[in-house]
């Protein structure tokens, strides 16, 4: 069993030990349903940080908001609203997010080269070769087309921000920004690898509390780009739209069967996992988890678009964008040990993206199914030009987020008001040089060429998207300056709080230095922020000021770039290739733009002054060194040509970021209203590196048309850069109060462990005298034995303090510390404190007898003194009772039970029976007790004295009245507010939906194969404590047994993947709520007599190319009855024409992905036969073929060598099978069920049979 472990915070251990009184719970605090005030400020990014609090799960102190936020940084043309509204987004539990640098990690495209007779890899991931499939994979990558970047993942989540990427080797995560956590990554083992080849991507993070993220739950992201040039070049999309009902599994299966060197396959760039988002969260402490579950939001075709090209003002080339697939995952439930969150979803159709859903309601409910907590989302569209009805010229809006209570009661929440001006279509090129609105050119997009200006060997600066002096325009039509008018376009300006009252922002453009002038641009920075009461008065007044003495303190790390690299460009910036959309653009935390100084000026009430560090003092670091590997073919490049474009600024591509560095507050004063300074602050950082390893890039292509060779055989320049894992911690700190009877100074340093970023001491000194200094021990550290339960504590990554000294000029004052014990099964748990003064003996302070199943403490004393016990309550997750002067043993003698499980589940009055009677068994104890209304507050409060405070609370949760045990009232509270919201509260029909997860049970000899699955129900709205019934079938002959786990779920135990049945919901008073609901899972498995896919024709899914007799090929599901397709005469040896005489369509659910030499993947049923030569008709279960067909058929397997058609030659060709690889999924597949002449065809190429009218030829070599 694995250990459970328990820390303790230790400032609540040792209050703990200081005290041996009984401390009550205090009351409710009152405060109102929403609180307005300022928005805090990013000064560093002239953003104001927005959120708007919807609810916030606690577990085991670990705070896992719901929230909104709002991007303030303005409204980019191309940005697409999201499900709650434009630059709105909605936070939950958390995400991974991907950068993919050079190539993805997984890239895999290779070419057959017909002299060397192998396949020559294209694209080589930086991870590809963990999954190998032939031992010389590696040695066929040409070094130019290796990728040698990691990509970098970047984890935001609660209590957790990081960022990692897989440059420790073998698939082992480095993390660059140290936190301290432990990443497990699926890449570095082969359990992950396996899963990985099955679509299953699971990262897992364990904080440095502890917590344990799962990252289970991935997006899915194709964008098909057609390169053009020439004559090929076209103005209109020629694809049609897919379907908005397309799903992953359909798009995969067509591109895995489609052949690696058609069109499709070429251009289509898909990324399995852009988004991982958080499955669970777990407490160490308790083992309690967070579960979050999804549903998928399929994204079709919301990208279409040209992008073009352009040298010396002509067209010559565009890129094609017809098709774009993103699946989202999209929050539908959260589930913590107290209640629920439950995510609701409009029905209709969006208008800006038809496929998307758009948020309509949160319901927090706790486990008895109250409603805690109703939301209710209002929305409309930012509409575009009147003349447009184009979904792109749309963009959805929140309006109002408003509150709901169960009875249907409705409160105040946010409103929300926005610039009226209206944004152009998405993907317009009305756009300024980072994306943002800047007015209507009325250029046709066909002629649309960003205005750019070159000035040579300027490095990254030498081609400008704005004009300056001493650069020299190149042909261009359009500018790409910003217009402080249309920027703002749809950004929000109001925010009028559930009071009355609101909060407008004002905005400019951001402006930054550039060689000593300022230049605007970068999106827009917030200038002020005003506050009203509910009457309209302004009431505070804040304004924002980004000046360093008189000229802006904006600055850069990079400016966004246009050009396409070329080998040839003249002196004057000629032949290079500009492109319609910027291709690269740096950042500094998130913006374009960084201020090293801002005023934050409040009037009448003084001013604040801060300055920061930027990019100027921390730019990042390219490294111009390079080396040129000349190989053994034409031509190397001189190093006078890779000078020119290092002075020009193609390379270096690659740099070390030196973001982590940027943005940290240096100096802050403050000033009163007479312009006196009042107070200083100055902040020192540390930077401190972990790990470090060099990284590189190969610029050069690899001629692999007539001959490849091995190693560097074709020349190529590299360049190296550092990587490091690293932290940038505050070092110091100085705060000057500037009093009247003159200045204190408080000064702070801090030291860091040299492995950790962990603080290992503090040291205050004030006024250079009086020093005071705090030293931390961890579980890690040496004084600590590492066999000892303490120490055990960093195995599972919980590094906080187990003990702490204090001085004083140096001098020992005390010491505590804190002794971890195994308490059984598996669990460390704090099991005493020690406390010692100056340099004496630690002596025991505390002890900690005993916990319950939660790793809640019981049992609690000093040494030889008396107990204090805790009852816990409400699946232990309240406490109800404590007691001084009785052990935990005397109160479960008194209420004569082995343990508390059956206080859990009990109800308020069951409760206060139970507790009267642990009181009058237990008379000379002082026992408060408590009962709670879950996740609401206290609802009734007894002290020792037997004396009860009674809370009430309304419909909305919020505390009304307080009440003495007689029923006078002590206390009570009104809620005015002055808005009134019109709307009505539409309850939430019940939604049903029934998952199952089975395991598949390896059998003992002489036992059949069985099936364990699990179906749980998952219920949304009605009115929710619902019951359940489970029934299978009967009689279900496929069942040998049932187990009824909790009441949302149960187990089948089955002989086969067959198992069905019905669900009866039922309210709490027993009525059956609306139907039942059946339930079914069926998979292609044998169950008894035949099974799914037993009766079913063997077929071929999707996208599988056919070869027709005018030898072109068509997709299998585009063939029709009539068609000409090529088939092959074993007895002559002869190509020959066949009629399709029948297609059938079936549905299956396994199928095998057979993959040859040349790269083409086949995917089809287990029994569908091959020509193999030396066999004859093979397949990959020759069982399978010969119950559905009576067919004796031989076993195809990796090296058997099949027949390819060769369009080229029109002849045949041998090439050999290399794998093969089972999938599950339900998918529509296809087959030619009669073929006339031979009965075969060829499938993506490879010879098959169409199984109609068998004949068995002999083998012919």
């Amino acid at each position: 069993m694995k250990q459970l472990i328990v820390t303790f915070i230790l400032f609540f251990i040792f209050s703990v030990g200081k005290s041996q009184e009984i401390q009550p719970l205090t009351s409710p605090d009152v405060a109102a349903f929403m609180n307005a005030n300022y928005f805090p400020m990013d000064e560093y990014t002239g953003r104001a940080n927005i959120t708007i609090p919807i609810y916030t799960i606690n577990l085991d102190g670990l705070e896992i908001p719901i929230s909104l936020s709002y991007n303030t940084g303005g409204v980019k043309v191309n940005t697409a609203s999201s499900r709650v509204g434009l630059n709105w987004s909605l936070n939950t539990g958390g995400l991974i997010s991907k950068q993919i640098l050079g190539l993805p990690d997984l890239a895999s495209t290779s070419k057959y080269n017909q002299e060397r007779q192998m396949r020559v890899y294209l694209q080589y991931g930086y991870l590809r070769g963990l999954f190998q499939t032939l031992r010389w994979d590696e040695y066929n990558v040409p070094i130019q087309n290796k990728d040698t970047e990691a990509d970098l993942f970047y984890v935001a989540a609660p209590g957790l921000t990081t960022k990692f990427n897989h440059a420790a080797g073998r698939g082992k995560a480095l993390e660059l920004t140290k936190t301290g956590s432990v990443i497990y990554s699926p890449f570095q083992d082969e359990a992950g690898r396996d899963e990985i080849k099955r679509n299953i991507i699971n990262f897992k993070i364990t904080s440095p509390q502890g917590f344990i993220y799962d990252f289970k739950d991935r997006e899915y992201d194709a964008v098909f780009s057609i390169p053009l040039k020439d004559g090929d070049m076209t103005d209109d999309l020629v694809n049609s739209p897919w379907s908005s009902n397309l799903t992953e599994e359909e798009l995969v299966g067509y591109f895995e069967s489609a052949p690696f060197y058609t069109s499709w396959k070429k251009y289509m760039k898909l990324d399995p996992f852009p988004t991982i988002h958080t499955s669970s969260i777990t407490s160490p402490i308790s083992k309690r988890s967070v579960k979050f579950y999804y549903v998928d939001d399929f994204i079709v075709d919301s990208e279409r678009r040209i992008v073009r090209q352009y040298k010396n003002g002509s067209r010559v080339s565009q890129t094609n964008i017809p098709h774009s697939y993103h699946k989202q995952k999209v929050i539908d439930k959260i589930v913590f040990p107290e209640g629920e969150v439950l995510f609701y979803y409009c029905n209709d159709q969006r208008q800006d993206i038809p496929s998307a859903r758009r948020l309509k309601k949160i319901e927090v409910k706790n486990n008895n199914g109250k409603l805690i907590k109703g939301v209710v989302f209002e929305h409309d569209y930012f509409r575009g030009a009147s003349s447009c009805n184009d979904p792109q010229c749309l963009r959805l809006k929140l309006q109002e987020i408003n509150f709901f209570d169960g009875d249907g009661n409705v409160l105040p929440g946010y409103s929300f008001s926005y610039n009226t001006t209206a944004l152009p279509k998405r993907y317009s090129n009305n756009q300024d040089f980072t994306g943002y609105y800047n007015g209507n050119h009325n250029v046709p997009l066909t002629n649309y060429i960003p205005r750019i200006y070159y000035k040579a060997g300027q490095k990254k600066d030498s081609y400008l998207p704005f004009p300056f002096s001493g650069y020299s325009a190149l042909d261009g039509t359009v500018s790409l300056l910003p217009n402080v008018t249309y920027a703002k376009a749809g950004v929000l300006k109001r925010i009028t709080y559930p009071t009355g009252g609101a909060m407008t922002l004002d905005y400019e453009l951001n402006s930054f230095r550039f060689k000593n002038q300022e230049i605007k641009g970068g999106g827009l920075r917030v200038k002020s922020q005003t506050m009203y009461d509910s009457d309209g008065q302004q009431k505070r007044k804040t304004n924002y000021t980004y000046k360093h003495a008189t000229a802006t303190s904006g600055r850069i790390a990079g400016l966004p770039w246009y050009i396409v690299d070329r080998d040839y460009v003249t002196d004057e910036g000629k032949n290079v290739v500009v492109n319609q959309e910027s291709l690269s653009m740096p950042t500094t935390n998130g913006s374009l733009v960084g201020y090293l100084s801002v005023k934050i000026e409040e009037e009448g009430n003084g001013y604040i002054y801060n300055e920061y560090s930027d990019v100027d003092r921390y730019p990042n670091i390219y490294d111009e060194n390079f080396t040129i590997s000349e190989g053994i073919r034409c031509c190397a490049p001189t190093p006078q040509d890779i000078q020119k474009k290092i002075n020009d600024g193609f390379y270096p591509l690659i740099y070390q970021d030196m973001d982590i560095k940027r943005g940290k507050l240096l100096h802050s004063f403050v000033f009163d209203n007479n312009n006196k300074l009042i107070r200083q602050t100055i902040n020192q950082y540390s930077h401190n590196i972990y790990d470090e390893t060099a990284v590189w890039s190969i610029i050069g292509e690899a001629d692999i048309r007539s001959r490849f060779d091995i190693g560097e055989g074709h020349p190529y320049t590299k360049f190296t850069s550092d990587l490091l894992s690293e932290s940038y911690l505050l070092n110091s700190t100085k705060i000057i109060e500037h009093l009247e009877g003159g200045n204190v100074i408080n000064t702070s340093s801090f030291i860091y462990d040299t492995e950790r970023p962990l603080l290992k001491e503090k040291k205050t000194v004030i006024n250079n005298a009086n020093t005071s200094k705090e030293k931390y021990t961890y579980p890690f550290d040496s004084e600590v034995d590492p066999a000892s339960s303490t120490g055990k504590l960093s195995e599972y990554n919980i590094l906080t303090p187990v003990g702490i000294k204090y001085f004083e000029n140096d001098e020992l004052l005390t010491q505590e510390h804190t002794t971890y014990s195994d308490f059984g099964d598996g669990k460390l748990l704090p099991a005493h404190t020690t406390m010692s003064k100056g340099t004496g003996q630690l002596e025991i302070k505390e002890i900690f007898h005993t916990y319950d199943k939660k790793g809640n403490i019981v049992e609690h004393s000093r040494p030889n003194g008396t107990p204090i016990s805790t009852v816990w309550g409400y699946n232990y997750e309240r406490k109800i009772a404590q007691v001084l002067g009785a052990t935990y043993s005397d109160i479960l003698a008194a209420l004569n039970v082995e343990n508390l499980d059956y206080l859990q589940a009990m109800s308020n009055s069951d409760l206060d029976v139970e507790l009267k009677k642990l009181r009058n068994q237990l008379p000379n104890a002082q026992i408060h007790t408590y009962l709670y209304q879950p996740l609401v507050g206290i609802e009734k409060a007894t002290n020792e004295k037997e004396i009860t405070t009674t809370y009430e609370y309304d419909g909305f949760n919020r505390l009304i009245n307080v009440k003495d045990e007689y029923g006078n009232l002590i206390s009570e509270q009104e809620y005015n507010y002055k808005r009134k919201p019109n709307f009505t509260v539409t309850p939430e029909p019940l939604q049903v939906k029934i998952e199952v997860n089975k395991e598949w049970k390896l059998p003992r000899p002489g036992l059949p194969t069985s099936y364990i699955m699990s179906f749980t129900a998952f219920v949304k709205g009605g009115k929710g404590k619902y019951k359940y019934e489970w029934r299978g079938l009967d009689p279900d002959p496929s069942v040998t047994s049932w187990k009824f786990g909790s009441n949302d779920t149960f187990t089948a135990r089955a002989a086969c993947e067959r198992v069905s049945g019905t669900l009866k919901i039922m309210d709490g008073s027993g009525n059956v709520i609306d139907k039942e609901f059946s339930f079914k899972h069926s998979m292609a498995k044998p169950c008894g007599s035949g099974g799914d896919d037993f009766d079913i024709p063997s077929c071929f899914i999707a996208g599988t190319q056919i070869q027709m007799t005018d030898h072109t090929t068509k997709n299998i599901e585009d063939v029709n009855i009539g068609d000409q397709v090529l088939t092959y005469n074993l007895d002559t040896k002869k190509l020959e024409a066949g009629e399709v005489q029948n297609i059938v369509s079936p549905t299956h659910h396994k199928m095998v992905i057979l993959e040859f030499e040349n790269g083409i993947k086949n995917t089809n049923t287990y029994d569908h036969p091959y020509y193999v030569k030396g066999k004859g008709w093979a397949s990959y279960q020759p069982k399978m073929t010969k119950k559905n067909y009576d067919l004796d058929v031989k076993q195809i397997e990796p090296g058997d060598m099949v027949f390819l058609y060769q369009s080229k030659s029109k002849r045949l060709k041998e090439i050999k099978l290399v794998s093969h690889k089972e999938i599950e999924k339900e998918v529509t597949t296809y087959n030619l069920d009669k073929v006339s002449k031979n009965h075969n065809f060829f499938a993506n190429g490879i010879l098959v049979h169409n199984k109609s009218s068998f004949t068995q030829s002999t083998p012919k070599n």
